[in-house]
């Protein structure tokens, strides 16, 4: 059975857990219960979190020790405004390279105002502005070295973290193509919230470069670490930012990885 670290929701997330660390759900509230004094509120959503839980309190408690495939993946929420869910569950969620290779929403969109973007056989992407060849800096970085999508790992807020706020009701890719793309845009898209599952193979490793004490975890520990974290900070009620997982590059979600495609829950 795959084992997925499965961050759609608080509840979703407790249950994998359980199951990967084989050990009882109350388990493990008890445990994450037992280090809410590590959080200090302040009134409203202010507070001070000192003195961290950490990997090492996890594994102390629960005498854990990780094999090399303990989990298979985990669940991430991609944030975006999109036209049509029929497209994601055809064609999945796909990397800047492989969304033009497809007659999708987004690349339809864009052809229709005079912007298209083709995939030549050495697989050289080319952008045409009204049939003139034109490129400017923000798509030039993004298709040479920026084409993986992103996600929000755990919990089932994603659409409220401060870093995606800007793309909530346009794709930074049309905004910048041209400044009417925007308004036609706004006019015909839905802001959604994407849960799918990603293998860990195809999580970048720059997802787990930090600067804390705790660098010398393997991927899959600070994974255990960060939803222990992020179950601490919900049954505190307080809020939380979700960490940002990349992808690697060119790295494409099949649709039957799809969990669920959602309208985000805007203030």
């Amino acid at each position: 059975m795959d084992k997925y670290l499965d961050g759609s929701t608080i509840v979703t997330l407790v249950e994998s857990l359980a199951k990967i660390l084989n050990v009882q759900t109350k388990e493990i509230i008890r445990f994450v219960q037992s280090h809410q004094h590590r959080i200090e509120s302040r009134g409203g959503q202010s507070y001070n979190y000192h003195d961290p839980m950490t990997y090492g309190h996890i594994v102390s408690h629960f005498q854990l020790s990780l094999d090399a495939k303990s989990i298979d993946g985990i669940t991430v929420h991609h944030v975006a405004s999109i036209i049509s869910q029929d497209s994601f569950y055809k064609y999945g969620l796909l990397s800047l390279k492989d969304l033009f290779k497809f007659d999708t929403p987004f690349k339809i969109f864009l052809h229709k105002h005079g912007f298209d973007i083709h995939v030549d056989e050495d697989g050289t992407m080319i952008i045409q502005a009204n049939e003139k060849k034109e490129m400017k800096p923000y798509h030039a970085r993004r298709i040479k070295n920026d084409r993986c999508i992103n996600g929000f790992l755990f919990g089932d807020t994603a659409e409220k973290d401060d870093s995606i706020q800007a793309i909530l009701s346009c794709p930074e890719f049309i905004s910048q193509a041209h400044p009417k793309f925007e308004g036609f845009w706004k006019q015909n898209a839905t802001p959604s919230v994407i849960t799918f599952k990603v293998l860990l193979e195809e999580i970048d490793s720059s997802t787990f470069e930090t600067d804390d004490e705790e660098t010398i975890l393997s991927d899959q520990e600070k994974l255990i670490a960060w939803a222990f974290e992020q179950i601490l900070f919900s049954i505190s009620h307080l809020g939380h930012e979700n960490p940002m997982i990349y992808l690697k590059e060119n790295v494409s979600i099949g649709a039957d990885r799809i969990v669920q495609i959602r309208k985000a829950e805007l203030d």
